[in-house]
């Protein structure tokens, strides 16, 4: 089990932007990431590494926060999943009244 947790929070102090902690019920966490100009192509060590059940949360906190995929992938996947969902109501309200399913 994973002891810290990861929150993202709208910052409108900052502008359009969000402010992301990383927190703990039993100790104290603290983190700070620090950007600094390297000279191009000087990659040596991921700027940050995390499992997957706190990517998981820190996406999760970013969709809380609004924020999207900019190609539409994610909104796109959502859209066509409720027009499942809609389709399957119907089905279910269009047979508990006995009405005949309309031609589409």
């Amino acid at each position: 089990m994973n002891r810290h947790e990861w929150h993202v929070h709208s910052d409108i102090a900052y502008g359009d932007g969000v402010s992301v902690y990383i927190g703990s019920r039993t100790e104290s966490v603290t983190a700070t990431l620090t950007v600094e100009p390297k000279e191009p192509g000087a990659w040596r060590e991921p700027t940050l590494r995390l499992d997957r059940a706190h990517a998981q949360q820190l996406i999760n906190g970013l969709w809380q926060a609004g924020f999207r995929p900019k190609d539409g992938a994610g909104a796109l996947a959502h859209v066509e999943t409720l027009k499942a969902h809609l389709d399957d109501l119907r089905t279910v309200a269009f047979h508990a009244l006995k009405i005949k399913t309309p031609s589409r």
